[in-house]
């Protein structure tokens, strides 16, 4: 059975300090990487890292 592939959406990863420690999810990728740029400002780059990385949703049948 071939899978479905629905609209993509996006999900952004906040990393402190080698832990995630937030995360959202987003219906469109330039809101995504505007909360990226967001986060970016105030994090240390030697230390923390974010990134947006695409997210599918599968949609499943219980029939």
């Amino acid at each position: 059975m071939k899978q479905e592939e629905g609209p993509r959406h996006w999900v952004v990863v906040r990393v402190w300090r080698g832990f995630p420690v937030e995360a959202k999810a987003f219906e469109k990728k330039i809101y995504a990487n505007r909360q990226e740029r967001i986060w970016r400002k105030t994090m240390n780059l030697d230390y923390d890292e974010t990134g947006v990385l695409p997210l599918s949703i599968e949609k499943k049948s219980f029939e």
